[in-house]
């Protein structure tokens, strides 16, 4: 079976993306939104090490993941159920190997349950 494809020749709203993809599933039962987690990265840009601080609104089963500019994971920081409450998490810049990432801007999100509730951007600096 195929997901609904859509392609858009401009950037999409927040509330566009969340009225879309994430506050209805394919059975038009509400899920997550945005509001559900928070996600930040302190210092960014960084060049050693960056704090991402995330809060949960709901438990669940959370994920953290950084992922490079063509959309490959290339580490999962977080991988556990939780509580809804207030994180943190500290990234060194490797990949899942333990090798350096590379210089460059990156993608971490935020998933609970499997389902996307923030994304941000990373710019590592070496």
């Amino acid at each position: 079976m195929m997901d609904e494809v859509k392609i858009y020749s401009r950037a999409l709203s927040a509330q566009e993306i969340e009225d879309d993809y994430i506050s209805a599933g394919p059975d038009g039962i509400s899920s997550l939104s945005f509001e559900d987690g928070q996600l930040q990265a302190y210092p960014n840009p960084f060049d050693y090490s960056t704090t991402i601080s995330y809060k949960t609104a709901v438990a669940g089963k959370v994920t953290i993941s950084i992922y490079n500019l063509t959309g490959q994971k290339i580490q999962s920081l977080v991988n556990e159920t939780q509580q809804a409450d207030n994180y943190s998490v500290v990234w060194d810049g490797t990949n899942a190997t333990g090798g350096f990432a590379g210089s460059g801007v990156y993608f971490y999100t935020l998933n609970i349950d499997n389902k996307p509730v923030a994304m941000n951007k990373l710019v590592l600096l070496k």
